[in-house]
């Protein structure tokens, strides 16, 4: 009989910012589901932003493969499909701008709810002059008589205050329309499996949780905090990295909450065994290796994300400390099912007798572009000329940037970076080998890579 599946991802929740692993965050129910669950503290997430994680997750491809689209139109069937093509009820709700459904993140669902472009009026924000000004070019050039104004266009764009923080959907929204799917689908006394989809965007800035889950040293200072938080021309004092990790930390535990109240609601309406699988889409910095924020750089902060699986019929906890690849959790789930067909190229990790299959490494990927004119004309980032790559291996993580050729190598017993020397010198040859086959095995014209001709 096959089982319902509740997924989770909880965008830039990183594993130390769980009550279990950190004493300044109260996550109690979180907690309490690791303790009866299986738990993954060091899964790996295929890149360090959601635009390369989602398609990697839903599809279980890799973030440069065919042609490194932000849509998974091109990339295969998603996981989603599968779950549908063998008879469950699929919803999914968010309020993520990279899951949209214009990026295909839509397929396989009965219920789709892209809170993002349901309310593009009120939220849409234009997060560059660089990228308006390309979407008006565009326009302008196949207009010859407009084509002289491009420059007015330019200048006007300079002076122009233009540039808003993006809102999102906070959980007791998502919540809400998850009551409503699930209600509706159960009033039409459908027998199907369920498979659900929640992604929550409060641990993502900026971070509006309600003040009364705000630490009371910084109840004055939140919109100032946000508002300093990725902007580099201002310098954070130790005193801000410190507060803004704070508020960071206490919009985990409101999640936590409300995590709470949403999974026994679940456990009240939907009928069977449910399995609910727990992690997020990337990690989160907060001025370590001098960087705010996510996106970039293949390190411990933005790729190590917690996964866990729990069921009221798992039984004891199962702790395995190993590197896994977040886009096998697709794989996995499917497996859990007991459904039939699979996605991607990576077999699951864990199978339906939970039995653990440690993989060797896991691989990350990121896409970046020096171009002003980044985007294509359906606004899918293509133009990668800055690509880079992580290798989780054996207690480091392997970072490798192909515009300057720089390697870099984290500890993360150590919890710090091997300056060059001895130790440095002979781990660096095994990671090399190990990036030069990914780059052979699933980078190729074939399937339209975007890192042909990468020399290492």
């Amino acid at each position: 009989m096959k089982k319902n599946i509740v997924f989770i991802t909880i965008d830039c929740l990183r594993n130390d910012s769980l009550g279990v692993n950190n004493k300044d965050v109260s996550t109690p129910f979180l907690d309490s589901m690791i303790r009866k669950g299986v738990y993954f503290p060091n899964a790996i997430t295929a890149s360090p932003w959601s635009g390369g994680a989602g398609p990697s997750i839903f599809t279980g491809t890799y973030p440069l493969q065919f042609g490194g689209e932000l849509s998974i139109k091109n990339r295969g069937k998603s996981f989603v499909e599968v779950f549908k093509e063998n008879g469950f009820t699929t919803i999914g709700i968010h309020s993520n701008p990279f899951f949209t459904a214009d990026k295909q993140f839509d397929k396989g669902f009965d219920y789709f709810y892209d809170w993002y472009s349901s309310n593009i009026d009120a939220i849409y924000t234009v997060s560059s002059r660089s990228q308006l000004f390309s979407k008006l070019k565009l326009l302008l050039t196949k207009t010859k008589i407009l084509q002289p104004f491009l420059g007015v266009v330019k200048k006007v764009l300079k002076k122009a205050s233009i540039v808003k923080p993006t809102n999102y959907a906070g959980v007791e929204v998502i919540n809400q329309i998850c009551k409503n799917a699930i209600s509706f689908f159960r009033k039409k006394k459908q027998k199907a499996p369920t498979f659900l989809w929640l992604h929550y965007m409060d641990a993502h800035e900026p971070i509006t949780i309600p003040e009364s889950f705000q630490s009371p040293q910084i109840r004055e200072k939140v919109s100032r905090l946000n508002a300093i938080y990725r902007n580099p021309k201002i310098e954070k004092s130790e005193e801000d990295k410190k507060n803004l990790k704070r508020l960071y930390h206490d919009s985990i535990g409101f999640l936590d909450t409300k995590l709470k109240e949403i999974f026994d609601y679940i456990d009240s309406i939907i009928e069977g065994e449910i399995i609910y699988v727990i992690t997020a889409d990337h990690g989160q910095s907060f001025g370590e290796n001098g960087h705010f924020g996510h996106g970039i750089l293949h390190s411990k902060e933005l790729l190590n994300v917690p996964l866990i699986i729990y069921s009221k019929n798992l039984g004891q906890e199962r702790k395995y400390e190993n590197f896994v690849p977040l886009q096998a959790i697709g794989n996995v789930m499917l497996e859990l099912a007991q459904c039939s067909s699979s996605i991607g190229s990576l077999s699951p990790f864990l199978s339906r007798q939970l039995e653990f299959t440690s993989p060797k490494h896991v691989i990350s990927e990121e896409g970046r572009s020096t171009e002003k004119d980044f985007m294509d004309k359906k606004g899918y980032r293509i133009k990668w000329d800055l690509r880079s790559f992580g290798i989780a291996k054996d207690n480091y993580i392997y970072s490798y940037y192909s515009q300057t050729k720089k390697e870099r190598l984290f500890d993360t017993a150590a919890e710090n970076y091997i300056p060059k020397g001895i130790n440095y010198e002979k781990r660096l040859p095994i990671f090399r080998k190990i990036l030069k086959q990914h780059l052979r095995d699933n980078h190729s014209r074939q399937n339209n890579s975007v890192v042909d001709n990468i020399s290492i």
